[in-house]
């Protein structure tokens, strides 16, 4: 289980990441998925990069970011 910061994004993934604009959880980036190569999950946007022009995307089972443009 993860905790819940900023309207909902992990707080790992916050850590991980600092520059994240974490993603409303009412807001359409809470709807948009990616599967976790890695661990053949489903991963929700928990957020974005501006700078980099990317989502951020959390793996629960990795406890892991994955970035997408």
């Amino acid at each position: 289980m993860t905790t819940a910061i900023r309207i909902g994004a992990p707080a790992q993934a916050a850590e991980a990441l600092p520059d994240m604009v974490p993603a409303r959880e009412d807001g359409i980036l809470a709807r948009v998925r990616r599967p976790c190569p890695e661990h053949r999950c489903e991963c929700r946007c928990v957020g974005h990069l501006e700078a980099e022009g990317c989502r951020v995307f959390w793996c629960h089972r990795g406890e892991h970011v994955l970035t997408s443009k």
